[in-house]
């Protein structure tokens, strides 16, 4: 399944593979439901299927702590249905504290009980600094009965300026401030892509074959900043640059990982996104941690190479932090089993009933 370069949704088709199959997405009730991963899917092989046992006043499928830029507009595309046709809403607020509005209040999604694809767009507010605590929510609330299904699938978010947004087709529809597209799947044959989220490319429109040699982005990339202090605890945004020459090039962060073990709450975030947000903290008696960034650089829709930055956190400002290589995932606290590198967490198929 191809991915969505520039999406800030961490597993938008809740695929399995070396993640669990929910990783990123949490679900809720205070009556009582399941959320489980289904083979009825719209794209890929896999969805997620919420079944609602006892209607509860607070039902919610959600992924927090995403990243987000200020005052940016985004585009939310998902595929979504239920079984009798109750509809859902989507929100983007904070997390937690006081659930500040991010730029997306209550946009009602009609659902049917065949698949469709919706598609908002939105400009987000509240916040003046890039903020990684941005929650994603579903609400099923309002609508919600004992016996109803609802499915989700394909769920992605991207700038819309950037050059990793999707652009829709000149005859979606709209409805309210959503727009609708069926959406059809991805063809490539011989040098042409074919892709209906992307006007350019409708035609097969050939593949770009122009810019710096693809490699060297990975050659010269570089973290900034590459060290942090104070370790005063607190998460810095942290960018993956190049030479001048890689200009319209976007970074995509594939994974995070650390040498030192993860506390009870993650070290790293933004995975899924262009850039980083790193937890400038070490421990007391060690030499300073590494955090090791993977990443994927893209320029339009040319995957121009994969590569690796480092960013050290030393124990004190006279000697750089000790490597002891990527052996940590940075985004799972330790009181998750499988946070070790090479050692994520094997998808359950069911999750247990929220009472």
């Amino acid at each position: 399944c191809d991915v969505t370069p520039g999406n800030v949704v961490t597993n938008g088709g809740f695929e399995p593979g070396t993640e669990a199959w929910n990783y990123g997405w949490k679900f809720y009730t205070n009556g009582a439901g399941s959320f489980v991963s289904d083979t009825d899917h719209y794209e890929c092989q896999y969805a997620a299927h919420v079944t609602i046992v006892t209607a509860g006043s607070n039902v919610q499928v959600y992924q927090p702590w995403m990243t987000l830029q200020p005052q940016t507009d985004y585009r939310l595309r998902m595929a979504a249905k239920s079984s009798s046709g109750r509809d859902v809403m989507l929100f983007v607020h904070e997390h937690d504290d006081d659930y500040t509005n991010y730029g997306l209040n209550g946009v009602q999604l009609d659902l049917t009980p065949d698949w469709q694809v919706f598609t908002v767009e939105f400009t987000t507010v509240g916040f003046n600094q890039p903020v990684g605590d941005a929650r994603l929510r579903i609400w099923l609330a309002q609508n919600d009965a004992a016996g109803e299904s609802y499915w989700f699938d394909d769920v992605v978010m991207t700038e819309i300026n950037g050059v990793t947004a999707a652009t829709l087709p000149d005859d979606a529809a709209a409805i309210d401030n959503a727009a609708f597209a069926q959406r059809q799947p991805k063809t490539q044959r011989s040098g042409y892509f074919i892709d209906d989220a992307d006007e350019d490319r409708l035609l097969g429109g050939p593949l770009p074959d122009d810019g710096p040699d693809p490699t060297s982005f990975c050659d010269t990339a570089h973290a900034e900043p590459h060290q942090l202090w104070p370790a005063n605890g607190k998460f810095v945004p942290v960018t993956i640059g190049a030479d001048a020459s890689h200009e319209g090039v976007t970074v995509t962060i594939d994974r995070i990982f650390q040498d030192e073990p993860v506390g009870n709450a993650a070290d790293g975030q933004g995975v899924g996104t262009t850039f980083a947000r790193l937890r400038a903290e070490r421990d007391g008696g060690g030499d300073g941690r590494v955090y090791h960034i993977d990443f994927t650089a893209v320029n339009g829709n040319r995957t121009l190479c994969t590569g690796t930055v480092i960013v050290g956190v030393p124990h004190d400002q006279a000697i750089p932090a000790g490597d002891g290589g990527p052996r940590y995932d940075s985004t799972i606290p330790s009181d998750v089993k499988g946070a070790g590198y090479g050692d994520v967490p094997s998808h359950p198929v069911y999750l247990p009933v929220i009472r």
